[in-house]
């Protein structure tokens, strides 16, 4: 079982079903102080985490609208991509297509070997 504490902030922590018989309410009193105890800690955890969250949001900021600076490198790489798809195209093709072959046949089988695009 969980419970929960808190309106505007909450907190939670697992407490065992044992805890809700006769005599047991001390364990949940203990539970609830040690979270009273931990809150201005966790609360300076959150704080830092929050902190260095928006640092590195206004870091990433700075970044938008900047251009890739490796685009030339990347339109290199992909027209190379294109060509070797094409030359493996070509490839297929011509492994499909023997010398003697009838053409419809070799389209069917091209097209089998090589998806679309």
């Amino acid at each position: 079982m969980t419970a929960t504490a808190g309106y505007r902030h909450s907190a939670s922590f697992e407490m065992p079903n044992s805890w809700l018989q006769p005599g047991q309410q001390r364990r949940i009193l203990a539970a609830l102080e040690q979270l009273i105890q931990t809150a201005p800690a966790r609360a300076a955890q959150l704080r830092a985490a929050a902190a260095t969250n928006r640092a590195r949001a206004a870091d990433s900021k700075l970044l938008l609208g900047r251009p890739f600076e490796h685009a030339d490198k990347l339109q290199a790489a992909l027209a190379r991509q294109q060509e070797i798809e094409a030359a493996m195209r070509a490839d297929a093709q011509a492994a499909a297509n023997p010398p003697g072959q009838p053409a419809d046949d070799a389209t069917a089988t091209t097209e089998a070997l090589v998806p679309a695009g």
